[in-house]
């Protein structure tokens, strides 16, 4: 599977990204940060095998860093629905007011 097929991976997924020591499993979508919030990220991740028990401690990303996919987490039919939808929010997001319409988009 190509990275770019999916822009939405399930949760759960491994991941190397680009210029990282370490792969981070996807826990979460369409980020937006309170210390950033003129930006959105696609994903939210924690490290791979760590985990975290504090959730200050995540690591916003976004799909066009993703180097390798190492592992593609448990899909099934609500979680593909439910990342369609979630396509269609971050797009919105993306082109409305909400976010800083000077939003510079992908790092």
């Amino acid at each position: 599977m190509s990275i770019k097929e999916k822009k939405f991976l399930p949760l759960g997924s491994i991941v190397r990204l680009k210029d990282a020591k370490l792969p981070v499993m996807i826990i979460g979508y369409t980020v937006i940060p309170e210390e950033e919030p003129d930006k959105i990220y696609d994903y939210n991740a924690t490290f791979y095998p760590m985990g975290t028990l504090d959730t200050s401690i995540v690591t916003p990303f976004n799909h066009k860093q993703i180097e390798e996919i190492i592992f593609l987490g448990y899909e099934d039919e609500s979680g593909k629905e439910y990342r369609n939808n979630i396509k269609k929010v971050d797009a919105y997001y993306r082109m409305s007011h909400l976010v800083n319409p000077e939003y510079k988009g992908d790092k």
